[in-house]
């Protein structure tokens, strides 16, 4: 299993039109209107989502980690 993936070209200027810059350290995660039946709208609000959509796509646009030493 690859942690890459390649951003589509719409996917990329909607990134960039709001600031963000994907990193190679990205990843995503598609979640389904189906998996979320009851609390749907609420996703939505969360994520300031349209709720008639089906699925959402959420980009982890970089990752960041803290080792031992910088969080003492």
């Amino acid at each position: 299993m690859s942690n890459t993936f390649e951003l589509t070209k719409k996917q990329e200027k909607a990134l960039a039109d709001n600031s963000w810059k994907p990193y190679n350290s990205g990843g995503m995660f598609v979640i389904n209107k189906a998996d979320f039946k009851n609390d749907w709208n609420e996703v939505c609000s969360n994520f300031n989502l349209d709720e008639d959509c089906e699925r959402a796509t959420l980009f982890v646009v970089g990752v960041a980690q803290d080792k031992k030493d910088d969080v003492e």
